[in-house]
């Protein structure tokens, strides 16, 4: 899982991964770093996966 947001990173190499490119999840990490959103992927093999997005708590300004 380290490595799922790098540049042309598919996953295994079955057949079906053919046409992938790689980019998607690239693309996700660096809109949510620009963002200052943390990203956190878990998986297990034949039951799904799962990413969660954590935005910033950020301070109230007492209606100011």
């Amino acid at each position: 899982m380290p490595y799922i947001f790098q540049k042309g990173f598919t996953g295994d190499s079955t057949d079906t991964r053919k046409k992938a490119t790689g980019i998607g999840l690239y693309l996700v990490k660096k809109m949510a770093d620009d963002l200052n959103l943390r990203l956190e992927a878990a998986s297990q093999w034949g039951k799904g996966f799962k990413i969660a997005i954590f935005y910033p708590k950020l301070r109230s300004s007492g209606g100011k």
